[in-house]
C-alpha cells in the first residue's frame, strides 16, 4: 500500500498561512471551550486532532486572490473558524448515528464516552458556530444558518434510504449536495463576501466549493471500498454495513442486482470485504472516481473564469487548481498499488 502524505498549505507557497491558521485556531479555541471541566474534554476531542482544515482554507483563499502574501482581516479568521466548528460538531453527530468506532485513527468520541455526551458536544460546537456567524454580519450569518439546513436535510434523506437497494443515483447525489458540499460551499462564499467580492465572484466561488465539496464526498465514498483503514484513519467497509449506499454501490448493483442478495440489516460483517471485491470488480469504483472527476473539471472552469470578477493572483489560482486535483490524487494514492483506479474497463 502506499502511503499518502498530504499538505494542502504546501500549494499557497507565499501567503501567511501559519499565521493566519494560528489566528483563526485561536478564535477556535475560544469558542469551543466549555466551562466544566468533563463536557470541556469532550468537545475538544475533535478540535484538538485536527484533520486537513480544507475549509478554513477556502474560506482565506478569496483573501490571497487580492492580497497575496496579505495576513487576512479578522472577519476571514472567523469564517474559517464558523466553517470549522460547523464541521467538527457534525462529525460527533455523524459517529453518533453511523456507530463509528473510530475517528482520525483514534477511538470515536462516541466510544469513548457514550452516545450522548458526543450529541451534547456536537450541539455545542454547532451553536458555537453560529454565535461566531452572527458577529460576521447579516449575510454570513443567514448563509450559516442556510447551510446547517441543507447538511441536516441531506443528512435525513440519506437516513430515508439506508438499507434501499434501490437507491437512486440522483437521490445519492442530493444528500451528497447537502450533507457535503454545501458546508464547503459555505467557507468559498463566506470568504468571498468578507473580503469584498461582488455578488457575482461569491457566487462563482460559492459553485466552485460546491463541484469540489461534491468530488469530495465521492472520492471518500469510494474509499470506503478501496484503502487501507490504517492509512484512512477511519473504519472501511462500513458503509455497506450501516445501510448507507453510496455511488460505487449504487453502480455495481446495476451491473451486479444480485449483490443485493447480501445486503440486508442483518448482513454478516465478515461479507464486507466480499462486497467491496464485487464492487471493484464490476467496474463501478472507477465509473464513481470519472464522477468525482467531471466535478473537478466544473470546479476548475469555475477558477477560469474568476479573474473576469476582477484582477486573481496567478499563482494563488494555481494552487486552488492543484488543491482540486488532490482530491483526486489521494483517492488514488490511498488505493492499493496492485488494483489502481482507472484499471478496470468501464462498460
Amino acid at each position: 500500500m502506499r502511503r499518502c502524505i498530504i499538505d494542502i498549505t504546501g500549494f499557497f507557497a507565499g501567503q501567511p498561512l501559519d499565521i493566519d491558521m494560528g489566528r483563526m485556531g485561536h478564535i477556535l479555541t475560544a469558542e469551543s471551550g466549555n466551562e466544566h471541566p468533563h463536557l470541556d474534554e469532550i468537545q475538544g476531542y475533535y478540535i484538538k486532532v485536527r484533520g486537513k482544515q480544507l475549509r478554513p482554507i477556502l474560506a482565506f483563499a478569496p483573501w490571497y486572490l487580492r492580497h497575496p502574501g496579505t495576513e487576512i482581516p479578522v472577519s476571514v479568521a472567523g469564517a474559517g473558524a464558523v466553517v470549522e466548528l460547523l464541521h467538527t460538531g457534525s462529525l460527533y453527530h455523524d459517529d453518533v448515528m453511523d456507530g463509528a468506532l473510530v475517528r482520525r485513527g483514534q477511538p470515536s468520541a462516541n466510544a469513548k464516552w457514550g452516545d450522548s455526551q458526543a450529541i451534547l458536544a456536537g450541539n455545542i460546537l454547532t451553536m458555537r458556530a453560529f454565535a461566531q456567524s452572527a458577529t460576521l454580519g447579516e449575510r454570513a450569518h443567514t448563509a450559516t444558518l442556510r447551510t446547517y439546513e441543507r447538511m441536516c436535510a441531506g443528512q435525513s434523506l440519506e437516513i430515508r434510504f439506508r438499507f434501499d437497494t434501490t437507491r437512486a443515483t440522483d437521490n445519492y447525489l442530493q444528500a451528497s449536495h447537502g450533507k457535503t458540499a454545501s458546508l464547503i460551499s459555505l467557507a468559498c462564499r463566506l470568504g468571498a463576501q468578507l473580503s469584498d467580492y461582488d455578488a457575482h465572484f461569491v457566487d462563482r466561488f460559492a459553485q466552485f466549493g460546491e463541484s469540489l465539496g461534491m468530488a469530495f464526498q465521492i472520492c471518500d465514498d469510494i474509499l470506503d471500498f478501496v484503502a487501507d483503514p490504517v492509512l484512512l484513519g477511519k473504519s472501511t467497509g462500513s458503509d455497506v454495513l450501516e445501510g448507507t449506499y453510496s455511488l460505487p454501490l449504487i453502480y455495481a448493483l446495476e451491473k451486479d442486482p444480485s449483490l443485493a442478495e447480501l445486503l440486508t440489516e442483518q448482513m454478516d460483517p465478515r461479507l464486507s470485504a466480499q462486497v467491496s471485491e464485487r464492487v471493484r470488480a464490476c467496474g463501478a469504483v472507477d465509473r464513481a472516481y470519472a464522477v468525482a472527476g467531471t466535478y473537478i473539471a466544473e470546479a476548475t472552469d469555475v477558477l477560469d473564469d474568476l479573474p473576469d470578477s476582477g484582477p486573481c493572483d496567478p499563482g494563488v489560482l494555481a494552487g486552488l487548481r492543484a488543491l482540486s486535483g488532490e482530491v483526486l490524487r489521494q483517492t488514488q494514492l490511498l488505493t492499493p498499488a496492485e488494483a489502481p483506479l482507472g484499471s478496470t474497463t468501464v462498460a
